[in-house]
């Protein structure tokens, strides 16, 4: 029988659905969605990642899209992105900030670093309209990928992937719109 969490539940990943803590988790596939318009913006493409861990997707932005590129590539534009993408593990984390769309502060989901990186990677992030600043990923545990269940919700003990003994930032930024980076801080 279905729970009212199971019939609501949704299909994307969300900052809340980490309950505070950094989860690691392996990409299947890299694919496009397009998202419905907010009645201010029209409809939108977006790229979306899928995990072994979890059924639910991640709808990706700007920020974390760039902070994948710097830790995996390609370089070249052009490159399809399954190919370098798929079987690499990814810590994520949930950063406070503002959602545009409600003016409320919310849990984003960042991208952290990985356990597949060999040491730590400081990248320029340049976004449309803000001001470019450095961003430092990190070589996160080497535990084995969370065991999320299906509907998104993660314990604490599914959450830890390894990576628990790490410092979670508490606050983004706070410019809003980017991962955390203690250079930036």
């Amino acid at each position: 029988m279905p729970t009212y969490a199971d019939l609501t539940a949704s299909p994307w990943l969300h900052g809340s659905d980490f309950k505070g803590k950094a989860v690691t988790l392996t990409i299947t596939e890299v694919d496009e969605h397009v998202f419905e318009g907010d009645g201010k913006r029209g409809d939108e493409k977006r790229g979306t990642i899928a995990f072994k861990e979890t059924a639910k997707k991640l709808g990706l932005n700007r920020t974390n899209t760039e902070a994948l590129r710097a830790l995996f590539g390609p370089d070249d534009q052009n490159v399809e992105l399954n190919t370098v993408w798929v079987g690499k593990r990814v810590t994520f984390y949930p950063s406070p900030e503002r959602n545009p769309a409600t003016g409320k502060t919310e849990p984003a989901v960042r991208v952290k670093g990985s356990p597949d990186i060999e040491a730590d990677i400081t990248f320029t992030l340049v976004l449309p309209r803000k001001k470019p600043r450095q961003v430092t990923l990190v070589k996160t545990g080497k535990g084995k990928p969370a065991n999320m269940p299906q509907n998104g919700a993660v314990s604490h003990e599914t959450a830890t992937g390894g990576v628990s003994a790490l410092p979670i930032p508490h606050h983004g930024d706070g410019d809003g719109d980017g991962p955390y980076s203690p250079d930036a801080a």
